[in-house]
């Protein structure tokens, strides 16, 4: 989540930061889920909702549905700004999850850690099934006003277009390193820069897919070593969506049962009838996963996928993909929580690598041209399909240590990943200015 405030008087807002949409929304003050409580002025409470994706209506709940506090990431009040400017065009966005939210657009003001952005587009939810809003900072195609069903289509510079407009960044990128090993839990999120001391090794340079409207790049294999032995999961092409606002790894079934297999995990059900796999924690030491992407290999502790630890047992962050789901690979946080990268919207790229879970330090660069320090994945300029990366039935026995190009020590079991994570953001303005 990162905090920031809008409009002329600041008010403060806390929003969940997704590279897998596009659109900045908020919950207005005056939300029809929410209602105020005893808890005085500006507290509400706010109605679980059903949403139906073909119409994007939203419908209430019944009084005692899954209350939410909507002043727990806060709210906005557009009559409350002087700087506050209503634009024509509706709100109408549907997530994956199938929540969503309905609005209206308009452009204020927003201040980031005292850096003002101004006359960023805005939508502010009139009706929402969440208590917090979304800071979208996905491709401009991507945009809820280009995708809705029925209505008349327009995009527009969305957050990182405007600050690169403003000249505050050189160009429409960012990087992300999500750190949950610190008593903080605090992640970094640099609008238009890198930071170098926040990965091991090298840095791989993959190509989003074309004419893809998220951060997909083409995955090729995934293997999982003990330390004494290898064992191939799966080998073939298909995207995988990165995506922080997916909470776990998304995996095709029959991937994700070869994975829990291998590491003896097991699966039960919790309150909401979802499943939920977990494994004795002490199996997973040595336990390694290799992802090769387009010929980069990365490898990262298997421990690194564990969102909850209870005694002896550990808590894995994976599920299963959807039927007929666009994207059979989604890595959520419990992915990237492993890894750092910077994308770079104006070029087309990803640069990955393994997180340095160990980092006190900041070594900042700003981004004016190519990724800094990234080489060019080896089969960068092949041409990939999406056909599905096919599950290997015979388990290979080699002697262990595939040769990756980068690789990160064992880590220790990682807290379950939260949406009340506060990201720490650096904005180049300064060093912009001083190169």
């Amino acid at each position: 989540m990162l905090n920031l405030t809008i409009g002329s008087n600041n008010q403060p807002i806390t929003l969940q930061i997704d590279t897998g949409s596009s659109d900045l929304w908020v919950i207005n003050a005056n939300n029809s889920w929410c209602s105020e409580t005893s808890q005085g002025k500006g507290a509400y409470s706010a109605k679980k909702t059903n949403l139906d994706s073909g119409n994007f209506d939203l419908q209430s709940g019944d009084e005692n549905d899954n209350p939410h506090n909507c002043s727990l990431y806060g709210t906005f009040d557009p009559n409350e700004s002087d700087t506050w400017r209503a634009t024509p065009g509706l709100l109408n966005i549907i997530y994956d999850d199938n929540t969503g939210a309905n609005g209206t657009w308009g452009q204020d003001t927003v201040t980031i850690q005292g850096v003002e952005i101004k006359d960023v587009y805005i939508a502010q939810s009139d009706e929402a099934d969440e208590n917090f809003g979304v800071l979208g900072i996905g491709y401009k195609s991507n945009e809820a006003t280009n995708t809705n069903l029925g209505n008349s289509d327009f995009t527009y510079d969305n957050l990182p277009i405007t600050m690169k407009n403003q000249g505050l960044i050189y160009k429409n990128t960012y990087s992300i390193y999500l750190d949950e090993t610190s008593d903080t839990d605090s992640a970094v999120l640099l609008f238009g820069a890198i930071d170098h001391d926040k990965y091991i090794g090298d840095l791989g340079l993959l190509p989003i897919a074309t004419n893809s409207t998220e951060l997909d790049v083409f995955l090729n294999g995934i293997y999982m070593s003990d330390g004494d032995s290898n064992v191939t999961i799966a080998t073939g092409s298909d995207r995988a969506l990165l995506d922080t606002g997916t909470s776990l790894t998304d995996l095709p079934s029959d991937v994700l049962e070869a994975i829990l297999d291998q590491i003896g995990a097991s699966t039960s059900k919790d309150k909401a009838g979802t499943d939920v796999y977990t494994v004795k924690c002490s199996s997973l030491k040595d336990q390694t996963f290799t992802f090769d992407f387009m010929g980069y290999e990365l490898t990262v502790p298997v421990s690194g996928f564990v969102t909850k630890k209870s005694g002896k047992t550990c808590t894995l962050g994976f599920e299963a993909s959807e039927e007929g789901s666009d994207v059979n690979y989604i890595f959520g946080d419990s992915f990237l929580s492993n890894v750092y990268f910077v994308a770079d919207l104006d070029d087309n790229e990803i640069a990955i690598g393994v997180a340095n879970t160990e980092s006190t330090s900041e070594d900042l660069e700003a981004i004016s041209d190519s990724i800094p320090s990234a080489t060019q994945a080896p089969e960068y300029s092949s041409t990939q399909d999406a056909s599905g990366l096919k599950l290997q039935t015979g388990l290979s026995t080699d002697s262990a240590g595939r040769g990756g190009n980068s690789s990160g020590a064992a880590a220790n079991v990682k807290p379950s990943l939260a949406n009340s994570l506060i990201c720490s953001v650096v904005l180049m303005a300064s060093l912009v200015l001083l190169i």
